[in-house]
């Protein structure tokens, strides 16, 4: 009797285990219904600029960033996980585009087996020209001169100018070129004008300043043979007289240097030498013994400013070495320089206690024919070096690592393209 009354008790437990599972195997997960309010979002250029979207979800959702291209280095989502409901999701730029081009990055919405994928994009940051200071010399006689800046306006346009200077012409591609003309500088009195060249972007309300200054010109011929003619000064004094070291301010010269020239200009505060080959042997500095060490031309030489009230400098274009202590403590030299291309060397505190100076612009790329040259920590002043500057020296873009292993690791370098 027993055994048959556990029989039926086991019987009536499997049937009833039998129907919870056939109720089980009827039972069906709900289809994951998500939507959103936008599939693209818009940001501005700036750094903290943000956008919001809605997910509307009858489940658990979750969001991937699609790592592409740095995205996760520049846009940052909250929150990045939800339940069921209407949730807002803010996408924000943790920091600024100056990469002269706009940026997406893109997210992945995954609730159950269903993925919506979101495109944000942010916008460059409108690029007019570099944040440096620009200046532009042209000759006391006139002639045309050209202003080409990187830019990614399309409209851009020249807001003032000098009577003086006319616009010729304007040429666009990656960047745009405009051709001006000045008029000749007659007046027997004066001997110098500047003026600025003011162009905006009606837009966004950019500009960009370029000063043009005109300066008296001269022509020479220094002494390839013996470095100590100087043939400089007496050109000088015919054109403005004995005292000219007094009263001319500024100077443009084209032709020919040599060393002894040089005594005859260091009393000029604003001087361009773009158009002179310097000539002659040139004393480029001296070693501990009292030995100097000599360049066949194309060079600073050593002690060439030291001391003095030179303002604005502009080098020879084909200078292949700046000497020893060539600018040292030009407390007076102000604003920016640009170092050409083809130095190959620059002596020991070349620039050294030049205060003024805000920035040094660059261009060595380390490629041949553009050799970065070695530096040590005495050739730019205080201002420009890590441990104690604000200012910065500007290399072109991707190059820091060269730059730091040709002894530069100790000045702020700063890649072209970047705003700090």
């Amino acid at each position: 009797m027993k055994k048959n009354t556990l029989l039926i008790l086991l019987l009536i437990l499997t049937l009833s285990s039998c129907e919870r599972d056939a109720d089980q195997s009827n039972l069906t997960i709900p289809e994951s219904n998500i939507s959103l309010s936008s599939f693209n979002i818009f940001l501005s250029d700036a750094k903290g600029d943000d956008e919001s979207f809605k997910i509307t979800s009858n489940t658990d959702w979750k969001i991937n960033i699609i790592d592409t291209e740095g995205v996760v280095n520049w846009m940052e989502v909250s929150p990045m996980q939800g339940g069921a409901g209407e949730s807002t999701i803010t996408i924000t730029a943790k920091e600024a585009n100056n990469t002269g081009v706009a940026r997406s990055g893109y997210l992945d919405i995954i609730s159950g087996k269903k993925t919506i994928k979101v495109c944000a994009i942010q916008k460059q940051n409108d690029v007019l020209g570099d944040k440096i200071a620009n200046n532009i010399v042209v000759s006391s006689e006139g002639g045309n001169f050209e202003i080409t800046f990187e830019t990614n306006i399309n409209e851009v346009e020249v807001f003032s100018k000098p009577e003086w200077i006319k616009e010729i012409t304007r040429k666009s591609v990656d960047e745009i070129t405009f051709t001006f003309k000045a008029d000749p500088l007659v007046s027997d009195t004066e001997y110098e004008r500047n003026g600025d060249i003011i162009f905006i972007d009606d837009i966004s309300s950019k500009i960009l300043k370029y000063t043009v200054s005109q300066w008296p010109e001269v022509s020479n011929i220094g002494d390839g043979d013996d470095a100590e003619i100087n043939n400089l000064k007496p050109v000088l004094e015919a054109r403005f007289g004995e005292n000219y070291q007094i009263s001319l301010q500024s100077l443009k010269i084209s032709g020919t240097m040599n060393q002894a020239d040089f005594s005859a200009i260091k009393s000029i505060p604003n001087l361009d030498l773009s158009k002179v080959t310097i000539v002659g042997k040139i004393i480029a500095s001296t070693d501990e013994e009292g030995g100097s060490y000599t360049r066949p031309g194309n060079a600073i030489p050593q002690y060439a400013f030291e001391g003095t009230k030179l303002v604005k400098f502009i080098f020879p274009k084909n200078i292949t070495y700046i000497g020893e202590k060539a600018f040292f403590s030009c407390y007076n030299l102000i604003g920016s320089i640009t170092i050409p291309r083809s130095v190959t060397n620059i002596g020991s505190e070349s620039f050294a206690n030049c205060s003024k100076l805000s920035d040094i612009i660059v261009t060595w790329t380390g490629e041949v024919g553009s050799k970065i040259p070695s530096v040590d920590s005495t050739v730019f002043p205080d201002q420009f070096k890590i441990s104690e500057g604000i200012s910065f020296i500007n290399i072109p873009a991707g190059k820091t690592s060269e730059y730091n292993a040709a002894g530069w690791d100790v000045y702020n370098l700063k890649e072209k393209g970047t705003i700090i």
